[in-house]
């Protein structure tokens, strides 16, 4: 649907590791949110890799990052306004440093991806 943008050139490296169905792409910035819930919330590495996988359907799914911060919610309680506004600033980094399908493979912050 959007010709003006071409498919993200993948290695097939890439395209190979996707593959995996329990993969998930721990691009710099995922680590940083998952570091910092690790470093402020009791989580095992099980439940940060179903929160980063969470997080990748939904912006795949074209979610809104308001809707990553109400699961994110559901989950963890933000014990003030600057914890929650630290959250929001890094799931807005996430959000807008993932590869989109829609974007065809590009991410928000890609040139010419929008």
């Amino acid at each position: 649907m959007r010709s003006n943008i071409d498919y993200y050139p993948f290695t097939k490296k890439q395209v190979l590791a996707a593959a995996d169905p329990h993969y998930i792409d721990k691009t710099p910035a995922m680590n940083q949110l998952l570091q910092f819930l690790l470093e402020h919330y009791e989580l095992t590495s099980e439940e940060t890799d179903e929160i980063a996988s969470q997080f990748i359907n939904m912006i795949n799914s074209n979610a809104e990052p308001a809707l990553m911060v109400q699961y994110l919610q559901s989950i963890i309680e933000f014990p003030s306004f600057e914890a929650a506004g630290q959250i929001i600033d890094r799931v807005m980094t996430l959000h807008n440093n993932t590869r989109m399908w829609i974007l065809k493979g590009h991410t928000p912050q890609s040139p010419g991806a929008l």
